[in-house]
């Protein structure tokens, strides 16, 4: 079954910009038009995968939309009757994994884990620890839950 996509997505899947923002509320088909518009730019030879930058709200979304880009891609390599454009979509389907498909969050860190030694003081001091960690929720909650009791004790005692 082939996806019909309305005027609307039709335009943002064929855009000429290079980037788009693409905002529009849950079950509207955002997935599907800019896994269509990946992959489309893929096959023309426009966009190679490590030029992606695709953000989400969650893993679950950055897991699905990495799957749906990969299932197209297999589907037109064994479509495709062009040696060529086999291989170059079988380096493609390759790199997928190393795509920048990912949760805002997850950006993020990947940045400062990669540029955190450019994040200086005035005295040229780093900003942020070089081997830091981001905490787990477990223990986010655990580290809220003692100095809230900390706090309330402190409040108690004093009346």
């Amino acid at each position: 079954m082939t996806l019909q996509f309305t005027g609307e997505q039709q335009n943002v899947i064929q855009a000429e910009q290079r980037s788009l923002l693409v905002s529009a509320g849950a079950g509207s088909g955002k997935t599907a038009v800019l896994t269509q518009r990946i992959v489309e730019r893929i096959q023309s030879g426009h966009l190679d995968i490590r030029q992606v930058l695709v953000v989400t709200f969650t893993e679950a979304a950055a897991r699905q939309m990495r799957a749906k880009i990969e299932e197209k891609l297999r589907a037109a390599r064994t479509d495709s009757r062009d040696p060529e454009q086999r291989r170059y979509l079988n380096r493609q389907l390759t790199l997928l994994p190393t795509a920048a498909i990912s949760t805002i969050h997850a950006f993020c860190l990947q940045v400062i884990r990669n540029f955190h030694h450019l994040l200086t003081d005035q005295q040229g001091r780093s900003l942020i620890e070089p081997g830091f960690t981001v905490q787990d929720p477990f223990e986010s909650d655990q580290l809220l839950q003692d100095v809230l009791d900390d706090w309330l004790n402190q409040q108690y005692e004093a009346i």
